[in-house]
């Protein structure tokens, strides 16, 4: 059976989808992947930017490629909207799930649930968005729960990852939150 680039990448960076990979038929597998290696490449264009500006400009030029595509974008943009039109995948979430990766670089304030929602809309009920056409759902009903199970999925992350976001500068607990319990932000 042929490797991909976007089975290595998902085989690398993560190991418990991967394993959940041996559920799909191949055509799937693969289209997961290249889903999973465009959120990746994304992430990794905001976390490891050495200057934040020069991350948003990445993101920026990923999120231009993908509404306006162009002989010499980068190949993973390429094969992500070639996978996205052969499955139906709607590539508002691609953009949406963008400007959450730039709300990070742009110094990310959580106020309130709401905004606790909005960002998680955006970095994860975004990706459920898109693997629904990958797993052949066209149940209009199904989109909904599949956005909240990636929101319940960032929550989760978020709750288990405090210290470990906090060491980066970073707070993604709501600020009414915290007051309502009496904890500083800092």
């Amino acid at each position: 059976m042929e490797d991909t680039q976007a089975l290595r990448v998902l085989r690398t960076h993560a190991k418990s989808f991967s394993w959940g990979g041996f559920f799909l038929p191949r055509p799937q597998l693969l289209q997961a992947a290249q889903l999973y290696q465009f959120c990746r490449i994304c992430d990794d264009l905001a976390d490891e930017a050495s200057d934040p500006v020069l991350g948003l400009r990445a993101l920026e030029q990923v999120d231009q490629a993908l509404a306006d595509p162009q002989p010499g974008d980068p190949d993973f943009v390429s094969e992500f909207i070639a996978m996205a039109q052969a499955c139906g995948l709607d590539l508002r979430f691609a953009h949406d799930l963008l400007r959450g990766l730039r709300q990070d670089l742009q110094g990310l304030h959580i106020e309130t649930l709401d905004d606790l929602r909005r960002y998680c809309y955006r970095v994860a009920g975004t990706v459920g968005g898109m693997m629904s056409p990958i797993l052949g759902v066209t149940e209009p009903q199904a989109l909904p729960f599949a956005v909240d199970l990636g929101l319940a999925m960032q929550i989760t992350n978020i709750c288990r990852d405090v210290a470990e976001d906090a060491d980066k500068g970073r707070v993604y607990l709501p600020t009414e939150l915290l007051t309502a319990h009496q904890i500083r932000r800092e």
